[in-house]
């Protein structure tokens, strides 16, 4: 939730957890639109090609247990039998 919809406001400086780099940032209503849009094309592209490699792929949050995301996700959508 919180990558999919920060709720961020002002100049900022976003550290990338994985390689420690940072980015400083002025968070206003133009930059997280296009941060929205951007993502949202992203994940678009990840969408297609899952599916054009024969695969499927759901957004899950990063907090979500494996249990609900087994429950809820997987066998709701007939990935795995229940």
């Amino acid at each position: 939730e919180v990558e999919l919809r920060p709720d961020l406001e002002g100049d900022l400086r976003l550290l990338d957890v994985e390689d420690k780099s940072s980015v400083e940032v002025t968070a206003n209503s133009m930059t997280m639109r296009e941060y929205a849009q951007r993502l949202e094309a992203h994940n678009q592209r990840l969408v297609e090609e899952c599916t054009r490699m024969g695969g499927r792929c759901s957004l899950v949050e990063v907090g979500t247990p494996l249990d609900k995301v087994v429950r809820d996700v997987l066998r709701r959508g007939g990935w795995v039998a229940a």
